[in-house]
């Protein structure tokens, strides 16, 4: 049907007003409408509950997510905006949003918050988990206010999952209480297993677009959600009407929940029973903790922590070994390493070695003694620490090019630590190299930058840069000289300048 020949009424108390169906002035737009409130977003087909921003463009070494959502489960959503048909590589889209979600796969839950601390939106300022509940409180109240039935409990109602007392409620109108470590787990859990939810917003869905989405939704069962947004125009505003374009046929609360159902540990083979039950010796021994999902039992050294995961299906025994790497304690990772190509007869990978869970049940003395334990109590000594090799990052930031610039997100994940260990390092640390190169996401100059032993006459970042070769307008910094993550994980790992 031709744009114009919709129209919908728009109720102001007593006065109706007609609204015209129109087309979108920009994707930004839409964007932005959105981002202010992706509850409105229909995510309860795949049995989530209403989505709160994370982030607008939250920054991967991928590029820029449009925005990155959570409900009250601890689930992701990643979120493309499309404005319309005119976008006709339907395989761009798509391997765009595939590629975002590789980015975020096994990030750590503390980097994804100091990441979103970063961007323009939602404007995160402490806890996500406080941040979550807070937006959750905030719609049960608004809930309340437009039809106090639905919210205090009326037959076959219930109040927005996860949210909590607060945001002027009550007790007679306030959801279930919100489970701060449950989140926080989810979400961990989420980004380690990669069980995103993949939304694509446009404003008309076409048949190739719909053809692709249906087939990685029904065949590799990819949790994708298309939802089309008709826009109608009035005299002094606008009217975004979002609905369910496109649902995969296993959805629903009962087929995919929003938090991942653990696995039934019943219908694992036999090795992997006696192996869970050998490790959950080894756990209790050194105090870590196990973990279920829906494809791994996880025994971590402390909550939130990756540590090794035990595949239900068989397949394999993973472990992380990024994070010694990541800390420069490479003689530790290659020693683990060495003995886990001992087990298995070859040589794993180096970041995410796996082994067959049977090789490990055939030496399981020294597996048990020299392997498990020594791993798991080694990640425990990481619990606390600064989270980064301070060699690794004045070796990173001697590396960025004179022209060049970095934003504290960045240069944290690629050192091995968050923004904010970074910041205080960075105030701190009279040896650090060019620390005028780091700036906020948005290449914002620091008001009051002083580099710690700096003697105030060399303190003015603008000049700084702009003798580097960075022009400054505005207060911030030429976009084009910016070092993206994957620049600096690249300087990490070779130390070569680009």
């Amino acid at each position: 049907m031709p744009l114009g020949q919709r129209r919908v009424l728009r109720l102001d108390g007593a006065v109706a007003t007609v609204a015209s169906e129109s087309a979108f002035e920009a994707e930004q737009v839409l964007a932005d409408a959105v981002t202010s409130h992706p509850e409105v977003l229909p995510v309860a087909d795949l049995g989530m509950g209403p989505l709160v921003a994370v982030a607008a463009e939250f920054p991967t070494d991928a590029g820029p997510i449009d925005l990155l959502a959570v409900d009250g489960t601890g689930r992701l959503a990643i979120v493309e905006f499309k404005v319309g048909p005119e976008n006709s590589d339907v395989r761009k889209v798509i391997a765009q949003l595939l590629d975002y979600g590789s980015a975020l796969w096994r990030m750590p839950y503390e980097e994804l918050c100091e990441r979103a601390r970063g961007c323009r939106s939602p404007g995160l300022g402490g806890a996500l988990a406080a941040h979550v509940a807070g937006r959750l409180a905030e719609l049960n109240a608004e809930a309340a206010i437009q039809d106090p039935h639905l919210v205090a409990g009326s037959a076959g109602e219930r109040p927005v999952a996860g949210a909590e007392v607060g945001a002027g409620m009550d007790e007679s109108n306030a959801g279930p209480a919100f489970d701060v470590a449950g989140f926080e787990e989810a979400v961990a859990g989420c980004l380690r297993d990669g069980t995103f939810l993949y939304v694509y917003v446009a404003r008309e869905l076409d048949v190739r677009t719909e053809r692709v989405i249906r087939y990685l939704a029904e065949v590799p069962k990819l949790a994708l959600l298309a939802v089309e947004v008709d826009y109608f125009r009035t005299g002094d505003g606008a009217i975004l009407v979002p609905r369910t374009a496109f649902v995969p046929s296993w959805s629903g609360p009962a087929g995919t929940p929003g938090r991942p159902q653990a696995a039934d540990l019943h219908d694992a083979p036999p090795k992997v029973r006696e192996l869970l039950s050998r490790l959950d010796e080894v756990a209790g021994t050194v105090g870590a903790i196990r973990d279920t999902t829906a494809a791994q039992v996880l025994y971590r050294p402390w909550r939130n922590a990756s540590g090794i995961g035990v595949y239900v299906d068989g397949r394999r025994v993973e472990f992380d070994l990024q994070s010694f790497r990541q800390r420069g304690e490479d003689d530790v990772a290659d020693s683990l390493l060495e003995r886990l190509a001992g087990i298995s007869g070859k040589r794993p990978a180096p970041i995410w070695p796996s082994v067959p869970p049977q090789a490990l049940l055939d030496h399981w003395r020294p597996t048990g003694e020299q392997l498990m334990i020594d791993y798991l109590r080694a990640r425990q000594q990481h619990r606390g620490d600064v989270g980064f090799s301070v060699d690794r990052l004045h070796r990173l930031l001697a590396a960025i090019p004179a022209g060049r610039w970095a934003c504290y997100g960045d240069v944290a994940a690629a050192a091995g630590t968050g923004a904010m260990a970074l910041g205080q390092h960075l105030r701190s640390c009279p040896d650090c190299p060019w620390p005028h190169r780091v700036l906020q996401n948005s290449g914002t100059i620091a008001a009051g930058f002083r580099p710690a032993g700096s003697d105030g006459e060399n303190d003015d970042q603008a000049a700084l840069l702009t003798a580097d070769g960075v022009a400054v307008t505005g207060g911030r910094a030429d976009p084009a000289c910016r070092l993206t993550f994957t620049d600096l994980r690249e300087l990490a790992a070779h130390g070569e300048r680009l």
